[in-house]
């Protein structure tokens, strides 16, 4: 398992900063700090993670060689893609931009989900 580093405190803001609600620049710039050391950490993790999963092929026969080579040779554009993704994403939010697209619907419940077919579950 991915052990993330300590989290060590190192404010750039001043030492009054601390006892009272920031302004809209303070915030502004407190916002992108903690937004760096966010997407620091999550592609260091993304990065160790993909890595790792270079080790599940050594474990796991019957995977044709090829489609190995080809996973190992994709994973540079998938880090590049979700870093340019996950940047765009923060960086819309931090301008004050909702997400839009499909949620779920609000009446949706675990109750609808069914992992079973219906003769499966009757077999059950």
């Amino acid at each position: 398992m991915f052990d993330s580093p300590p989290i060590v405190k190192t404010s750039t803001l001043p030492e009054s900063a601390h006892d009272r609600a920031p302004g809209a620049e303070e915030a502004s710039a407190l916002l992108t700090e903690c937004g760096r050391e966010y997407r620091s950490r999550l592609f260091e993790a993304t990065r160790a993670s993909l890595d790792l999963a270079s080790d599940l092929f050594e474990s796991t026969t019957g995977i044709p060689d090829g489609e190995i080579e080809s996973f190992r040779a994709k994973r540079g554009e998938w880090l590049e893609r979700f870093e340019r993704a996950v940047n765009e994403a923060l960086t819309q939010w931090q301008a004050g931009h909702r997400r839009s697209g499909r949620r779920p619907d609000r009446d949706a419940s675990a109750a609808n989900l069914s992992v079973l077919m219906p003769l499966d579950q009757e077999k059950q």
